[in-house]
C-alpha cells in the first residue's frame, strides 16, 4: 500500500449536514476500497483563486490515506461523477516529501 493525499473542493452552497454527509462517504468509499484513514481535515470555506463553475469559493476538505492503486482508481471514479466536487487533487506522500525542501533543511538544522 502507498500513502496518499488528496485535497477536495466542494460546492460552497451545501449546508454543513450535506458537507459532512459527503466526507462521511468520502472516507466509506476509502475503507470500503481496502484503504485506510490517517488523517481527515475539513478546512472550512476559502476563497477560490480563480472562478469554478461560477463559484468563488469552496469547502476544502483533506484526507490522508494508505490505500492500494484500485483504492484510488475507485475513489476517483466516484468523485468525477459526484456533482458536488467542484475540484480535487491527489498525490503520493513521498512526492511532497521528498520535494519539500524546507523540510530537509529543518530536518538538517534539528540534527
Amino acid at each position: 500500500m502507498k500513502s496518499y493525499e488528496s485535497l477536495i473542493i466542494i460546492k460552497p452552497n451545501l449546508s454543513d449536514s450535506e458537507v459532512t454527509t459527503l466526507i462521511e462517504t468520502i472516507q466509506g468509499w476509502i475503507t470500503a476500497n481496502e484503504g485506510e484513514i490517517v488523517l481527515s481535515k475539513p478546512w472550512g470555506i476559502k476563497e477560490l483563486s480563480y472562478p469554478i463553475s461560477k463559484f468563488t469559493q469552496g469547502h476544502y476538505y483533506q484526507v490522508q490515506f494508505n490505500a492500494t492503486r484500485k483504492t484510488l482508481v475507485e475513489m476517483r471514479n466516484r468523485i468525477r461523477v459526484t456533482e458536488s466536487i467542484l475540484r480535487d487533487l491527489n498525490v503520493t506522500m513521498e512526492s511532497i516529501q521528498s520535494k519539500n525542501p524546507v523540510q530537509e533543511e529543518v530536518a538538517s538544522i534539528a540534527e
